[in-house]
């Protein structure tokens, strides 16, 4: 077994004791695979990255150890013996194994092979068989849509409207599966990944995310992935709407700070987005008529950039014509201010009282002018 840098020996992760549950063990059979070759297997304990290899032997091959929990792998072949640029062949398969034996079986590929001996993964090849055709169908809206220029699509208004509903139905009936196979899968990690997949993406319910998830096992919610979902959960609910909005100091272009708590006693939108993010440029009109509207009456913009040059963040600024306050550290997703408040798709924003209090999230549209409507009537 070998590692890569920051991680350790998987033996001095695990516990070992005399009643200790046995690992596990791939046994891999390529019948027409008679060159020299080898095979890597790649996956995740906690923030360690694990890999091992074995050398494909008269087309046999044979991967054993030990994991925590059930978890998602990446097993690829390589010919020949080198490790790098193991995964370019792009000949390999992403599976859940898990402390069983579990075999692999086909001609000289693993991307068609067989694998089977996992439970987790046949749980999981359930989900994915039930969204495979209306994924399928979401590829051909899109491609359709694609193929029309830009003139087509702004006179075909009809077919356009068509092609967005048939993408919303499809979206919805995905939301349900997802949704009934987490709740009849509990006991398995393929539905507590999937609710990861699901339910804790984009700007979610962090209530709701936090009530489904204490549904799964105890040894579910304290596993890798689970104490994964925690920590997105709580960094959600720490800015949930009721709640004090954190505090926060981060440049402006000039390179002087600025403080959130700058704002006291003024409605202000905390607003995340970038440069690079076409849905936030299409937005900014929406939000510059709003500014000009409500300033005067005490409202304020802070805007916080998640771009990585300052040329192109102070370019858009003076484009889209945003006149207020903006900040940034020009650390792309690692925007610190981003981290803070779980960011993890833009455009978010998050309106607040004068007293610091986040009153309401992901205003956009024509819900940014109703809520500031109430607000100053």
């Amino acid at each position: 077994m070998f590692m890569n840098k920051g991680t350790v020996i998987l033996a001095l992760l695990l516990p070992v004791c005399a009643g200790a549950q046995k690992g596990y063990t791939i046994k891999g059979k390529l019948s027409k695979a008679n060159t020299p070759a080898k095979v890597f297997l790649s996956y995740a304990v906690g923030d360690t990255r694990l890999e091992d290899s074995a050398e494909v032997k008269n087309g046999a091959f044979v991967l054993k150890g030990q994991l925590p929990n059930p978890v998602r792998a990446a097993i690829y072949l390589k010919h020949g013996t080198a490790a790098s640029n193991a995964r370019r062949g792009v000949d390999g398969i992403d599976v859940f194994i898990e402390n069983s034996v579990m075999t692999i079986s086909g001609t000289d590929s693993l991307k068609t092979a067989k694998f089977t001996g996992s439970v987790t993964n046949d749980d999981n090849k359930v989900l994915r068989n039930q969204l495979a055709p209306f994924l399928a169908d979401v590829e051909v809206v899109l491609s359709t849509a694609e193929k029309m220029t830009p003139e087509q699509r702004k006179a075909d208004t009809a077919l356009m409207q068509s092609l967005r509903a048939r993408r919303n139905r499809d979206v919805e009936q995905m939301d349900s599966i997802f949704k009934a196979f987490i709740a009849s899968h509990r006991q398995s990690y393929a539905a507590l990944s999937a609710f990861l997949e699901h339910e804790i993406r984009g700007n979610f319910d962090a209530f709701k995310a936090d009530r489904d998830f204490k549904l799964f096992p105890e040894a579910m919610r304290t596993s890798d992935i689970g104490k994964n979902i925690n920590a997105r959960i709580q960094k959600g609910l720490s800015v949930s709407e009721g709640i004090m909005a954190p505090d926060f100091t981060q440049n402006n272009p000039e390179g002087k700070p600025v403080k959130l708590s700058d704002f006291k006693g003024r409605y202000v939108l905390i607003d995340f987005w970038a440069s690079w993010c076409g849905p936030c440029r299409a937005e900014n009109p929406v939000v510059v008529a709003a500014y000009q509207k409500y300033n005067s009456k005490g409202f304020d913009i802070l805007s916080v950039s998640l771009d990585a040059s300052q040329q192109d963040w102070i370019k858009a600024i003076e484009k889209d014509g945003m006149p207020w306050v903006h900040v940034s550290d020009l650390k792309y997703w690692k925007n610190a201010v981003a981290v803070q408040y779980g960011v993890n798709s833009v455009p978010t924003n998050f309106l607040i009282d004068p007293t610091g209090k986040i009153i309401a999230k992901n205003l956009r549209g024509a819900k940014l002018d109703e809520k500031l409507a109430t607000l100053f009537p």
